[in-house]
Formats: C-alpha cells, sequence, structure tokens
C-alpha cells in the first residue's frame, strides 16, 4: 500500500493473480478427480447390490404396503387440509394481522384529519370544501378511527 495525496493505492502485480488462479484451478482439479473416484466406487456397488436385490414376494409385498401407507398419509394430509381454517395457530395470526391493519387504517385516517387541519390553517380553506374534495375523491364523509 502506497499512499498518494489523500488516496491509498494498492500495487498488484499480474503473475499474483494469474498465480493464485492457477492455485485454485489446481485445488478443483484434486476436487474432480475426488470426486471421480466416489462415483466409480459407488457405481461398482451398486452393481455389486443389485443382484442380491431381486424381486421376491416379500419385497413385493413390502412395496406394495408402503404405497399403502403413502397414501394414507396423503389422505390425512388432505383431511388436515379441510379443518386448516380453524386451526388455532393461524387464527392467532389472523389476530394479529387484523391488528396491524386496523393500525394502519387508523394511521391513514389521523394522515387525512392532519391533512384537512393543514388546509383549514394553512391555505384558509372552509371544512365544507375540504370535505366535498375529500368526497370527490372517495373519502366517505362520516370518516373517524376504526376501534
Amino acid at each position: 500500500m502506497e499512499k498518494v495525496g489523500i488516496q491509498n493505492v494498492f500495487w498488484s502485480f499480474p503473475s499474483a493473480t494469474s498465480v493464485k488462479l492457477e492455485a485454485e484451478l489446481v485445488k478443483l482439479n484434486g476436487k474432480m478427480e475426488d470426486l471421480a473416484k466416489q462415483e466409480a466406487e459407488v457405481t461398482e456397488k451398486l452393481e455389486k447390490e443389485r443382484p442380491t436385490k431381486m424381486d421376491c414376494p416379500e419385497r413385493e409385498a413390502l412395496t406394495a404396503k408402503l404405497a399403502a401407507v403413502g397414501e394414507r398419509v396423503a389422505g390425512k394430509k388432505r383431511e388436515l387440509e379441510k379443518y386448516s381454517a380453524s386451526d388455532p395457530e393461524r387464527f392467532e395470526q389472523l389476530k394479529k394481522y387484523k391488528v396491524k391493519t386496523r393500525d394502519g387504517a387508523n394511521r391513514w385516517v389521523d394522515n387525512l384529519f392532519c391533512m384537512e387541519k393543514y388546509l383549514r390553517t394553512t391555505m384558509f380553506m372552509e371544512k365544507k370544501q375540504i370535505q366535498d374534495f375529500f368526497v370527490s375523491v372517495g373519502v366517505p364523509k362520516e370518516l373517524d378511527y376504526i376501534e
């Protein structure tokens, strides 16, 4: 690092970058060779085990039983989804969401009241003019905070 004026300048030689990249390439080539060896070993084990796993009646029965259990689990999940509307956790989430949305709506109502006060004090507009404007843009006349 060298200080030039108010800047700190870091010197980098092109050979340093190439040495770093070459070292990373050697490392990655080694990993690739290791993974190729692991793949060969796993493939060899698979080929050795395949003949011993012949289809037999016991294996077929267990496979059928596994499929039946899988169908039962899927049926139970579908049944559970039917009752998700009355899930207590979901109900609590809805309660929290209700509070959050109520607070947001009250914040907007407060903003509208602040805007009304600003227009009355700064722009010297009459309350009737302001309410007519609010009604024209879709704000109801009986606007109030949500309890």
